[in-house]
Order: structure tokens, then C-alpha cells, then sequence
């Protein structure tokens, strides 16, 4: 990957200053920020900013991290000083201003403090922002001239924006392609849902063709995908207009088409393999009797595991040890991901809600998405069974973990049919 610049955000600080100045050093392109001030003399620790040409333009590129991210006693501690952003940027930009034809800052400030620096400088033609590990943003938006794109999340996907500029007059009025501002949320979500049906209606064909019975399903996701297809046309339609300067948006997805680097590769290897080494043979032996404390179990409602829904549902408990939900947290020992806490929401039962799955120590009974994870906590139920579970999941439960990042095959409608509990014998 051909890199121009670094910016610098609060991770990357962990590592710290000198260990970033080291690496600095070896590298081809400057680490940036602006407001990333050493405590002696005010100085900027980091490169302020730097101007590259790209396609006959001069390109000026500046990063600010948020103010608020750091608290002023982990500032002392690395011995730097953050300065506001607005000030910081108001002396970059200025300077900026001369030497470029087109500016870009780099904001790990969150979407939001993005949204106020567009609203303050308009001499800003583009902001790339991040620190929202939750939030992706699928398209840019614009705030006043200033057009706004979000790194994705989780490295999944590298961001690509394709600027077409014919009219080098100020300002440059960049227009999304396809989209307005009225109806870029709505297609954003067209765009995604078609991208997701898309690749369900692959898998189905190849089903059929393997002598399936898929007809149903096949049906219900072609009428949806037809329907959203013509939504599109019908919003592109309606916004096409000539524009001279535009910006075009999509994601490059890094998934298993593209091979993984054999260096980095092996040192991740040897990272999971030394965690494991150091924490999984306490850790498992915690699993196997592993039991919540007496606080997580006075939690009302609190989770009481599939153990205890079995002993009055039992031809339910067989059917769901059949389908993949128990055995989640098995694919992060298969993937030795299991001691990674970010993915414990969606490979266990009730993670960081009241009296469900806290770690390893003490909530091993809960691994794996069990009855709870759709039906909700079930201490009340069994105290009284005429206190009624959520009978179904939602769509909107669903897709807390079935996203397109992590399940872009997930389909409620279809995919539900194959967990639906089946009635119990009285």
C-alpha cells in the first residue's frame, strides 16, 4: 500500500511518543497532528502538516486528534500537551490556504467534533474521521462545503473516493454521485441491503444447482432484490444532474479474496499463541467450573443459562443443541480469538448486561448464544412461569451480531426458519 501520511490518534499514543518517533524515522511519509504539543516549549511532537501533489493538484493534509480523548493526567504522563483542535487548526489552515489547491484533514476526533470543525473552516475540502469503533459510516456526507467520510470499522474495508474535479474554481461544490443530501441515508441503506441479497442469492442458486430445495427462499430475496434495484434507479434518477465536480464513494472490501501478508501473518500466530500459552490453561480450568458470583446472581432478571431452560424444555434444548449458536464460542478457540474480548457480545450469552456472561473466571455457563441471547434473561420465568420470554427475536435483534460485517449472508426472514424452536410435546 502506497502511504502518503500517518495520522496520530490516542492508540497509537499507547505505544508511546518515542517508540512513535522511532518508527517515524524508518518511515518514507510523516506521522501528522497538529495539536499533539511537547510540554516544554509547545512544540509540535508530530509533523503539523505536508503538501503532495496528486494529478496537477497540490493536496495539503493536516490531522488533528480530539482534545477530550486524552485526559490532561494521561497527557502528563506521556509528557505531551493537546491543543483545542479549533486553535490548532485555525494557524494549519492558514498556511494551508497558500500552499494548497486542496486541503484535507485527518480527524481521529469522532464524527460528531468532525461535523463542528466542517462547520468552522470552510476552506476544508475533506475530512476523514474516526474513533467511532460502532459507527460506519457507508457514505459521505456534507456539511456545508466540506465533504465527510468515515473510516470502517475493524479494518475490514479500505475506503476509496474517486474525486473528478473539471471546474478548478473555488469553492469546488464536490457533489456526491447519484445521491443528494435529502436521500443519501436511504440509499446508503438501499445500496447496503442490495449488496447483502446479492451475495444470499448466489449462495441459494448454488443450492439449487446442487439439487436443493431452495425455491421458496430464491423467490422472497429475487422480489426484494428487484424492488430495491428499482429504488435505486429511481433515486439516482430523480438527483442526476450535471455536475462538474464530483466525488464517488465505495468500499474495497479485505476479506478472504485477498491472501494474507506471510510476515504479519506469523506475527500474529505467534501473538495468539503466546496468549493462549500464558492464559488458557488457567483460564479453561476456570471455564469448566467456572460460576457467577453471588452479586451477578442477585441481578433482577438475570441470566440463569440453557442448562436450566433444559430442565423444563428439554425437546427444545435437543433441537437447539443441533443448530451453530451454541457452539459460537468454539470458532474463537478455532480462530484463537477466545481471550479477545470484543468479540465476546455475539460468541456469548448476556456479555456486559446484568448478570450475564462477565469473563472466562467467573461466567463460563454462559459461552456460546444460548436461549437467552433471543429470548432475553430468564430468572423471573423461572421463579414464575406465567412471567412470559420474548417468543421471537426481532430483525432488530438479529442484526446486532448478523451486520453486514460479520454475516453479510444473514437473512431474517429465511435464516429464522432454521432456529425456530419447535412446539413442545405436553
Amino acid at each position: 500500500m502506497d502511504w502518503t501520511a500517518l495520522s496520530i490518534g490516542e492508540f497509537d499514543l499507547s505505544f508511546g511518543v518515542d517508540y512513535l518517533k522511532e518508527l517515524e524515522s524508518m518511515a518514507d511519509f510523516p506521522f501528522l497532528s497538529a495539536n499533539i504539543l511537547n510540554k516544554e516549549g509547545g512544540k509540535p511532537v508530530f509533523t503539523p502538516y505536508t503538501v503532495v501533489k496528486l494529478s496537477g493538484f497540490n493536496v495539503g493534509i493536516t490531522s488533528v486528534i480530539g482534545r477530550d480523548i486524552l485526559t490532561s493526567e494521561k497527557q502528563k504522563q506521556m509528557g505531551i500537551y493537546v491543543d483545542n483542535e479549533f486553535v490548532a487548526l485555525k494557524g494549519v489552515i492558514k498556511e494551508l490556504k497558500r500552499k494548497s489547491d486542496f486541503i484535507i484533514v485527518l480527524c481521529p476526533t469522532g464524527f460528531e467534533r468532525a461535523k463542528e470543525i466542517a462547520g468552522r473552516f470552510d476552506e476544508i475540502d475533506l475530512i476523514l474521521t474516526g474513533h467511532n469503533p460502532v459507527t460506519n459510516l457507508y457514505q459521505p456526507i456534507k456539511v456545508g462545503g466540506t465533504l465527510i467520510s468515515q473510516i470502517y470499522s475493524r479494518g475490514k474495508y479500505v475506503g476509496r473516493l474517486d474525486i473528478q474535479i473539471n471546474d478548478s474554481s473555488l469553492p469546488y461544490d464536490l457533489y456526491l454521485e447519484g445521491k443528494s443530501e435529502i436521500t443519501n441515508f436511504q440509499y446508503q441503506k438501499l445500496t447496503m441491503r442490495r449488496q447483502q441479497l446479492e451475495n444470499v442469492y448466489k449462495d441459494f442458486k448454488k443450492k439449487k444447482e446442487e439439487g436443493k430445495n431452495v425455491d421458496d427462499g430464491l423467490k422472497i430475496i429475487k422480489d426484494e432484490l428487484d424492488d430495491i434495484k428499482e429504488k435505486i434507479k429511481e433515486l439516482e434518477k430523480e438527483n442526476k444532474k450535471d455536475h462538474k465536480n464530483t466525488v464517488k464513494a465505495s468500499l474495497v472490501s479485505l476479506g478472504d479474496n485477498l491472501a494474507d501478508d506471510p510476515e504479519v501473518k506469523k506475527i500474529d500466530n505467534e501473538y495468539k499463541d503466546k496468549l493462549i500459552e500464558e492464559k488458557g490453561k488457567f483460564q479453561e480450568d476456570m471455564l469448566k467450573k467456572g460460576k457467577r458470583s453471588p452479586t451477578d446472581l442477585a441481578q433482577d432478571p438475570h441470566y440463569v443459562g440453557a442448562k436450566m431452560c433444559g430442565t423444563c424444555h428439554p425437546s427444545i434444548a435437543d433441537f437447539v443443541k443441533k443448530t451453530r449458536h451454541p457452539g459460537a464460542f468454539d470458532t474463537l478457540r478455532e480462530n484463537k480469538r477466545q481471550f479477545e474480548p470484543e468479540c465476546f457480545s455475539c460468541h456469548t450469552t448476556g456479555y456486559r448486561m446484568p448478570g450475564g456472561f462477565t469473563n472466562l473466571y467467573t461466567a463460563g455457563e454462559l459461552i456460546g448464544v444460548q436461549c437467552e441471547a433471543c429470548h432475553g434473561p430468564g430468572s423471573r420465568h423461572v421463579l414464575d412461569t406465567k412471567v412470559n420470554m420474548k417468543k421471537t427475536p426481532t430483525e432488530k435483534d438479529c442484526v446486532t451480531c448478523h451486520d453486514i460485517e460479520n454475516d453479510d449472508n444473514f437473512v431474517y426472514s429465511t435464516d429464522m426458519k432454521t432456529i425456530k424452536c419447535p412446539k413442545e410435546k405436553r
